[in-house]
């Protein structure tokens, strides 16, 4: 199979490439990956971008351009994914929990619900601040840049919002603080 057929755009010939070369892709890009899905949805990717851009490459080997795209985009699905799992909020920091008492599970949702709250009671472009840095995980730089702010406007609304909630939410602190989970206690009896 040549460039040549590629270029001039032959759905033939490019069935047959495909035909040709997915499942040995899709293994290979599995070891990449580690996973069957990722490595079917970057052979699917790389084969589109291989096509769209079929008039402009170059080479012999139609073949091996079109695995080094693959081994292009699964290294760039796996560092996003990294990244992605790395700056979510709701990210595992450790192993799963135990589960959890009724109980608890209701003290945790009125939790939540308090500080969903506080954080829709914050004026509206502190809220902004605080949501894109917090929960985008967005620098100071980037929230300056997207809500056409001064970089040190943004550290001072985050500030502001931090100061809110503390506030707003002090009780909570307070009788965290309080908790008999947090006291000592004696073994004189």
């Amino acid at each position: 199979m040549t460039f040549e057929r590629l270029r001039a755009g032959d759905p033939d010939a490019f069935r047959a490439l495909v035909d040709d070369t997915w499942p040995g892709l899709v293994r290979h890009l599995e070891g990449l990956s580690g996973s069957a899905d990722a490595a079917q949805d970057a052979a699917q990717e790389a084969l589109v971008r291989f096509w769209e851009h079929r008039e402009r490459w170059q080479g012999d080997s139609p073949r091996a351009l079109l695995y080094r795209i693959a081994r292009n985009v699964a290294l760039d699905g796996t560092r996003r994914s990294a990244t992605r799992a790395r700056l979510s909020p709701t990210a595992p920091l450790a192993s799963p929990a135990p589960p959890v008492q009724p109980d608890e599970a209701l003290a945790r949702t009125r939790l939540q619900r308090r500080v969903r709250a506080a954080i829709s009671a914050l004026p509206e472009r502190r809220r902004a601040v605080f949501e894109l840095v917090r929960d985008a995980g967005l620098t100071h730089a980037e929230v300056a840049e997207a809500l056409e702010l001064a970089p040190q406007t943004v550290a001072n609304h985050l500030s502001l919002a931090l100061r809110d909630l503390r506030s707003a939410l002090r009780d909570l602190v307070d009788e965290s603080a309080e908790s008999p989970h947090r006291t000592t206690r004696s073994n004189d009896g």
